[in-house]
């Protein structure tokens, strides 16, 4: 009967081994089978590298550099639970750190996951030699990203960092991984695709103990395009050495086509610290971050300050009375200092007064009262008319992202946001660049450039070439003024940087250069300066924005700021 017992009590078990086979062997074999191959099988990805970035003269601006990468399989860290703190006392990372990483860098159990960045070389060197001690861990080579004139060319190459959670979400489904770096700012930014690479692998078969045995397949990782742009690096440098302590924008690029030579913007910050950032880093981020917008160091003041116009603005109302007939350029008025206008007076910033004046006078000496008499004459709708024919209102269209359009305010705009009529006494404060007209410094290079170039728009660029392909230049198109006109106000630009002119101080000798001050009124302290020229003025060849903020004159701190510039071109053969 004991026997009997046994024997039935064996068959069941026998039953229950033989079902369990069946269900392991036949009903779950494709997913056991799948859980061998990958088990078997190590992908082990290869980062591409980002395109290089280099000036106009083939000087490298932003390049990759080698970096090692600690990774596990996330299988092998959930089979031993020592492993990730006999790593954190190698590379002397948490084993917190690591283990959050691991977490949020996990694709699958079976692919690498990077648990450390750029470690130095002397511990991935320890680690690959100590493979055996640490089974499932990898180290990978990958590029990052090196920017060799950190704050000089912030504003124009701007950064890359890692994508976060959200941007992940929405861009895995387009071949983004967690770990990959996108452009946020600049040149980074606006060519992204092109300077993003496409990343390789290769797949390995391995033991039971993870040692390699042979190579399945291999994909070549293909690099990003390299990008050359118009800057020239010598002038950026030496533009930024000028106003790194202060804050405001500059720019120098060809008025005929719109490359850029220069474009400065301080205050400025070091884009290499949002590589990789570490507790120091981080700190200078928080700090960055932490800064008031208008203060930002990561504000390019070229393209996303806005500022009212202040004087340069009386090219265009001199335009705008030529081109409407409303004056010639023998039309006088007088300036005795100020405009009477029903009980309120509008000075003129010589407070004796011009006298006679007429257009080419009138800029040379930058008469308020002139500019008023022409603003009452032609009318806003005229005025804010012209004003966007020469760019102001939109942005200009330059190849980097967050550019500003500014604003041209004219009766409808004041009705609309204030309930308001237009005055006439808003006509004269827009007439010399006031009210609440708001402009970039970009914008006022291009409206100088009209005059410079013989009556063109042109669209500012940045990159002259992607690989070998010429970009060619933006986009041209011509605002029909009258040929008479725009000599008229060329020569009273002309006569701005002669000896009795308000430009006076950006003389160079044998340059003949034409130019217009500007000196902003600041409602939170003291003016704004301004300068914008063109030289040499028989063929134009470059064209200059200095804008300072609480800089005081324009005639004084931007000219003198614009000549340094004009002469270290001269000096550096750049003209």
């Amino acid at each position: 009967m004991k026997v009997r017992n046994l024997k039935i009590v064996l068959s069941l078990l026998f039953l229950i081994v033989a079902i369990g086979l069946f269900r392991l062997q036949v009903l779950n074999y494709q997913y056991y089978n799948s859980l061998s191959k990958e088990n078997r099988i190590r992908i082990n990805p290869i980062v591409a590298s980002r395109g290089d970035i280099y000036d106009r003269n083939g000087n490298i601006l932003a390049k990759s550099r080698l970096s090692f990468n600690l990774a596990v399989i996330p299988q092998e860290a959930k089979k031993n639970e020592t492993l990730l703190a006999d790593l954190s006392s190698v590379v002397g990372i948490s084993e917190r750190k690591l283990r959050s990483n691991l977490e949020r860098n996990t694709i699958n159990y079976f692919v690498p996951a990077i648990i450390a960045e750029d470690i130095p070389r002397d511990q991935a060197l320890y680690i690959e030699e100590n493979n055996l001690d640490y089974s499932g861990v990898l180290i990978q080579t990958a590029p990052l990203r090196e920017y060799l004139y950190e704050e000089s060319l912030a504003h124009i190459l701007g950064y890359v960092s890692k994508l976060n959670a959200q941007e992940y979400k929405r861009l895995k489904y387009y071949g983004y991984k967690s770990i990959d770096l996108v452009g946020r700012a600049g040149i980074e930014s606006s060519y992204n695709s092109y300077l993003k690479g496409e990343d390789g692998g290769f797949q390995m078969e391995v033991d039971n103990r993870g040692r390699r045995l042979r190579l399945i397949g291999y994909k070549k990782p293909q690099k990003g395009k390299d990008i050359f742009l118009s800057i020239d690096l010598d002038l950026q440098n030496y533009i930024y050495s000028l106003i790194k302590d202060k804050k405001g924008a500059v720019c120098v690029w060809n008025p005929s086509d719109g490359k850029i030579l220069a474009m400065v913007s301080a205050p400025s910050y070091n884009p290499n610290i949002f590589i990789n950032p570490n507790s120091q880093k981080n700190k200078e981020i928080r700090a960055i971050f932490n800064t008031p917008p208008e203060n930002s160091p990561l504000l390019n003041r070229n393209i996303q300050a806005v500022y009212p116009s202040g004087s340069v603005f009386k090219i265009v109302t001199l335009m705008s009375g030529l081109e409407t007939e409303a004056i010639n350029r023998k039309s006088e008025f007088n300036c005795p200092g100020y405009l009477r206008l029903g009980k309120k007076e509008f000075k003129c910033w010589y407070r004796n007064g011009h006298g006679n004046q007429n257009v080419v006078l009138a800029l040379k000496n930058s008469c308020n009262v002139f500019c008023y008499r022409v603003g009452l004459k032609v009318g806003i709708d005229n005025l804010s008319s012209y004003a966007r024919k020469f760019g102001y209102g939109v942005r200009t269209g330059i190849d980097l992202p967050s550019e500003q359009a500014g604003l041209v305010p004219d009766r409808h705009w004041k009705q609309k946001l204030y309930n308001d009529r237009w005055y006439d006494g808003d006509t004269v404060s827009l007439a010399i660049g006031q009210s609440y007209l708001q402009v970039t410094p970009l914008q006022i290079l291009k409206m100088a450039s009209v005059i410079a170039n013989g009556g063109y728009l042109v669209t500012p660029t940045l990159v002259n070439q992607i690989e070998d392909v010429d970009v060619g230049v933006g986009k041209i198109e011509s605002c029909n003024f009258k040929t008479d006109n725009l000599n008229a106000i060329n020569e009273g630009m002309d006569l701005v940087v002669s000896e009795t002119g308000t430009g006076k101080r950006a003389q160079v000798k044998g340059i003949n250069i034409a130019g217009k001050t500007a000196t902003v009124q600041n409602s939170h302290g003291k003016t704004h300066a301004g300068f914008v020229c063109f030289f040499p003025v028989d063929f134009p060849m470059y064209a200059i924005v200095v804008f300072i903020e609480h800089g005081g004159s324009g005639g004084y701190e931007a000219a003198g700021i614009a000549q340094k510039i004009i002469f270290h071109m001269k000096e550096e053969s750049i003209i």
